[in-house]
């Protein structure tokens, strides 16, 4: 990290808009809430998001949010040293690890004060057995039969964030955009159920047409779903003479 952190770092997934739920829908996502917070204990967050039509703002984002001790492995290197490699195959054996003792993890992640200098490099996996994001599909929550990402997030993509918050003087407890100390904000989606066209512009103003061409040989049809609809609606987005 750059600068200390002073208050409790915070980890999960945010998404970029409320998203309605069904009544089915909301049952499911109580059934996933609750089989998370078996692997990750019951200190975290998570809100469905304020509805815009509901009325003024501001309002809060969707968001799953996890404190730091959540993760299954902690990796510390003092300033000036290198980080390990992600790919080195002995990755898994360094730093703290919550199997090996989930007390004295939880309780030294606790205690832990991020400082200036340092690297710190976190692994999670304990979760990875309920998230599929190549196939973008929630597995394991309902025997033998996946649920679409989508269901939940609406439309890819969806963004793995950190962040601190700041406190509220009004007892304001939503995670508000106005509180929020982002230190990592990730865009992640799947080239099988990749964003729209016109969303990964905006995401990669310089690469997005390589992630377009990715997504065209990973999911063949759904390109040509999305060509054959764009050539439909071509008359009425295009510019018209004069």
């Amino acid at each position: 990290v750059k600068a200390p952190v002073e208050t409790s770092l915070l980890v999960g997934i945010e998404l970029e808009n409320y998203v309605p739920l069904s009544a089915s829908s909301k049952r499911l996502m109580g059934m996933t809430v609750a089989a998370l917070k078996q692997v990750v204990g019951n200190d975290l967050y998570h809100s469905v998001g304020d509805d815009p039509s509901k009325g003024p703002g501001p309002h809060e984002k969707p968001v799953f949010m996890m404190p730091l001790w959540a993760c299954d492995q902690m990796i510390v290197t003092p300033e000036g040293e290198e980080p390990p490699d992600l790919c080195d195959p002995n990755f898994a054996h360094y730093g703290l690890k919550r199997a090996d003792d989930r007390s004295a993890f939880v309780k030294e992640m606790g205690d832990m004060e991020l400082t200036a200098g340092r690297t710190y490099t976190m692994g999670f996996w304990g979760i990875s057995q309920f998230l599929d994001c190549i196939k973008w599909e929630l597995q394991k929550i309902i025997p033998f039969k996946p649920i679409d990402f989508n269901l939940f997030c609406g439309k890819p993509p969806v963004h793995l964030v950190l962040y601190t918050l700041q406190p509220s003087s009004a007892g304001e407890s939503r995670h508000l955009e106005s509180r929020k100390n982002y230190f990592f904000r990730f865009a992640l989606w799947s080239s099988l159920k990749g964003p729209s066209a016109e969303r990964i512009r905006e995401l990669i103003p310089n690469g997005g047409d390589n992630e377009m061409e990715i997504q065209r040989r990973k999911n063949p049809r759904a390109s040509q779903h999305r060509d054959a609809l764009s050539r439909v609606f071509a008359c009425c987005a295009s510019e018209r003479p004069h």
